[in-house]
């Protein structure tokens, strides 16, 4: 029989897409890692990661200037959207990202817009 602890150690282990609230991903072999930043100048009630074939998740709220990572498992070919619900109600999305595992990208909400590049550094 799991314990209390083991049981979440477990659905962590299980879950393929993981978001946190920190400056920067630890980006695993084969995984896919989206680094966002606020700069809306807006409170962002939720944000949201939504790939293919991965159970979408968000996390929030996000504040000003406040940073975000995703990060999801993806061992070929996927895309993936980011999507964000400001104070004002407003929801905005970024275009589609075509990804495969081990890209990474840089992301900014703005005021009306998700701007989503991949990270060349």
């Amino acid at each position: 029989m799991l314990n209390k602890a083991s049981s979440i150690v477990l659905l962590i282990a299980l879950t393929s897409l993981v978001s946190c609230k920190r400056d920067q991903c630890v980006c695993a072999q084969d995984n896919v890692c989206v680094n966002i930043t606020n700069s809306s100048g807006r409170v962002a009630h939720t944000v949201a990661i939504l790939a293919q074939g991965v159970n979408p998740n968000a996390i929030g709220p996000l504040s000003p200037n406040d940073k975000a990572c995703f990060s999801f498992r993806s061992p070929g070919e996927n895309a993936f959207r980011v999507m964000a619900i400001l104070s004002t109600g407003d929801t905005i999305k970024s275009a589609e990202v075509y990804s495969e595992g081990g890209y990474e990208f840089i992301g900014a909400i703005q005021e009306g817009e998700i701007n989503i590049r991949q990270n060349t550094d």
